[in-house]
């Protein structure tokens, strides 16, 4: 599930960037009004607990390594993507992810994702398919909790 906070603190990032590019962000309640907009787009909570808007305060990675957070979203999808082939597939899915490891970084990420295992950076569907994956596990749950 942490694809979605990374991908809020990183729509924030952007949007912070944009905004301070523009001149619209030059205060600190430009800020909180900034982070309560894009939360209320990921989450309940921000409608709810209006503290939350300062939200952008604890994002050190804003600070430490400006830009870094859009690998942990990256990295969310192609977890997500890597269990799903695995759970239809072991049988395929396995020795082509060893071959993608053991191959080496001759090449940048999204050709070698291509080559050896068929997937897309760029396809919409590869977010697609992350949330109906996460979606089916939490009906699993759901209906294990109900028994």
């Amino acid at each position: 599930m942490t694809l979605f906070s990374v991908a809020q603190e990183e729509t924030l990032e952007q949007a912070i960037y944009g905004g301070v590019k523009e001149g619209k962000i030059k205060t600190a309640d430009d800020l909180d009004a900034l982070t309560e907009q894009i939360a209320s787009r990921y989450s309940i909570w921000a409608d709810k607990h209006h503290e939350l808007k300062m939200q952008w305060i604890t994002s050190t990675l804003f600070y430490e390594d400006p830009l870094y957070d859009i690998n942990y979203v990256y990295g969310a999808l192609l977890a997500l993507k890597f269990y799903e082939m695995y759970s239809r597939n072991p049988k395929e899915f396995v020795p082509r992810y060893i071959a993608l490891m053991k191959n080496g970084f001759d090449a940048p990420p999204d050709v070698l994702l291509k080559r050896f295992l068929e997937i897309d950076l760029r396809d919409p569907n590869l977010v697609k398919d992350a949330v109906r994956l996460l979606e089916n596990k939490i009906n699993s749950l759901e209906v294990e909790y109900s028994k």
